[in-house]
């Protein structure tokens, strides 16, 4: 567990989804946004710190333990519906493509930002603090859109959700991989653009995309989501063909 700012915490790692990044947030209701394995001392923290109110996932491949964890603190799940049946039993079903305040708290509000996956979601807190899914990931000081061999659904999609956080006033992101990145706002603006034309211009490698969609077909067979499993077999075939 670290604290990023006064109420908001990194705590721990998703092994099974890439070492994806879980966060915390204290307030008039905790908040998980995604859910690290609920080990004795996680969940000890957490009890600690009052326990978890809300459990919100960005995509359908961060939500291993998010049954387990909700199930001991009696905690909503909160998820897409374009992803949902990799969360089926989610309390709150976020629909469509619109921003949704979420627990009758304006602290709290859902973005959907499609891409990555159909039903990929951030979560932004407070107005500046955006927990940012797999739609960039940051690696030092640098902000890069999700790379195209690594996305699910569309790269142009996936663009496009990011270029428009900069109608954003963020001073910092939180992302599901790479470390998070506080800036001043127009700053973070300037970084978050020079991302977006970086990606419009980026190429893909054929041997990436390979290895991209053999791991998530690992990962999506393991979670027991099949239709997942069957598209991205009918993509490796494409890919492998036109390499061939």
């Amino acid at each position: 567990m670290k604290k990023i700012a006064d109420n908001i915490y990194h705590f721990g790692y998703i092994q099974e989804a890439g070492g994806a990044n879980s966060y915390f947030v204290k307030g008039r209701a905790n908040w998980l946004i995604n859910s690290p394995k609920p080990t004795a001392q996680l969940l000890t923290q957490l009890k600690e710190l009052g326990g978890v109110d809300y459990i919100f996932g960005t995509h359908r491949d961060v939500v291993l333990h998010v049954d387990a964890m909700a199930k001991h603190f009696n905690a909503k799940r909160i998820f897409h519906e374009l992803d949902i049946d990799a969360m089926p039993d989610a309390e709150i079903v976020l629909v469509g493509d619109q921003e949704q305040t979420l627990a009758d708290d304006e602290q709290f509000l859902a973005i959907p930002a499609a891409g990555h996956t159909e039903g990929h979601c951030m979560l932004l807190y407070a107005g500046q603090f955006l927990f940012i899914g797999d739609g960039v990931l940051v690696s030092g000081d640098k902000i890069i859109v999700g790379p195209a061999e690594w996305t699910w659904q569309s790269v142009e999609l996936n663009i496009e959700s990011v270029r428009r956080l900069t109608s954003l006033t963020l001073s910092c992101i939180l992302p599901d991989h790479g470390q998070c990145l506080q800036l001043e706002p127009e700053e973070m603006r300037k970084r978050i653009l020079t991302a977006v034309e970086e990606a419009r211009s980026a190429s893909v490698d054929p041997a990436e995309r390979v290895e991209a969609l053999n791991i998530y077909i690992d990962e999506m067979r393991a979670l027991g989501q099949t239709a997942q499993v069957n598209k991205m077999l009918l993509e490796l075939n494409k890919v492998v063909a036109h390499k061939a």
